[in-house]
């Protein structure tokens, strides 16, 4: 993980701001869980497990849903 910088980052999936971030390719923030449990989303390198591609893949329909894992 990098360190982000400036201010709290948010997860584009989720609104939980602790765990381990990864930068998308559109240089927004996803925490590594949760780009790990969508199916559509793929990460560019499995060694450091960056970046977070293929958002864009994800239904619009499946963005209204609660997480498994958070419930939020």
């Amino acid at each position: 993980c990098q360190l982000i910088g400036r201010g709290v980052p948010t997860c584009i999936f989720c609104p939980n701001t602790d765990g381990a971030f990864k930068q998308t390719t559109s240089s927004k923030w996803a925490h590594l869980l949760c780009a790990m449990w969508i199916p559509e989303v793929s990460l560019g390198n499995h060694t450091f497990m960056e970046p977070v591609m293929e958002v864009e893949k994800v239904p619009k329909t499946r963005w209204k849903l609660n997480c498994y894992l958070c419930n939020q």
